[in-house]
């Protein structure tokens, strides 16, 4: 499957949890602050794990704002927060609310 490299280098940290927010590279004094370079809110939100027996997915989609190309992805996350799946699609041009 061919697929880009910065996809695999997070499919990669995604999977063995690498992933730093702006929280965690706040207190990793990696960054001055835990807000959020796009909205200046401070970065609080936390992953919690699903009761146990259940998984949780987490979803998310995009769409530039310049030529409407979208894409999608998720991840599925068992009660002890490790990586299952995931997956990313290229949705092609589209709305905001099919992104």
């Amino acid at each position: 499957m061919k697929v880009m490299q910065r996809i695999k280098v997070f499919m990669w940290l995604a999977f063995h949890d690498r992933l730093l927010t702006n929280a965690e590279r706040s207190m990793r004094h990696l960054e001055d602050s835990n807000m959020c370079s796009l909205c200046s809110l401070p970065d609080i939100m936390v992953w919690k794990h699903p009761p146990m027996g259940w998984v949780e997915v987490n979803c998310d989609g995009v769409r530039r704002s310049s030529d409407g190309m979208a894409s999608a992805g998720g991840i599925v996350r068992d009660d002890y927060g490790k990586w299952l799946i995931g997956f990313v699609r290229s949705i092609g041009r589209c709305s905001v609310l099919c992104a």
